[in-house]
């Protein structure tokens, strides 16, 4: 993958945003983006968390339980939402942020199969997410 390549040589990618029509360079660098969150070791919220996710009820709530999450994973989640709510708004879709959330969340809070926890449903997920970009 050429995006790739130039992420890890540093080069220039040969995709001038403002002369880029194609509309599949965008989707090529949003897939890029959930390979590389899917390659962290550990999901952005940690797993420890997951369930304190799913007991949220409100957008302040979620912003709170960033307090407990460490700051190197804060500035990711907060970088990566405010993308997120800025794709969505710029998109004609109204259901933009729903599609985003159903993409990004499996990737951003992802279950930990060693843990014997329950795993987290895919709508609760979402939900989380959605505080943050909608």
């Amino acid at each position: 993958m050429e995006i790739c390549e130039c992420l890890d040589t540093g080069s220039e990618f040969p995709y001038p945003a403002a002369e880029t029509t194609d509309p599949e360079v965008p989707l090529a660098f949003g897939v890029v983006l959930l390979r590389l969150l899917s390659s962290l070791p550990d999901p952005v919220i940690p797993t420890i968390l997951h369930p304190r996710c799913v007991d949220l009820t409100n957008r302040d709530e979620a912003f709170e339980l960033l307090d407990a999450v460490q700051p190197v994973a804060v500035n990711v989640w907060i970088s990566l939402t405010a993308f997120l709510h800025f794709v969505s708004k710029s998109s004609e879709n109204e259901n933009q942020a729903e599609l985003l959330a159903s993409v990004f969340a499996p990737i951003l809070l992802r279950d930990d199969p060693s843990s014997f926890s329950p795993p987290i449903s895919p709508r609760k997920k979402r939900e989380f997410l959605l505080y943050f970009i909608s």
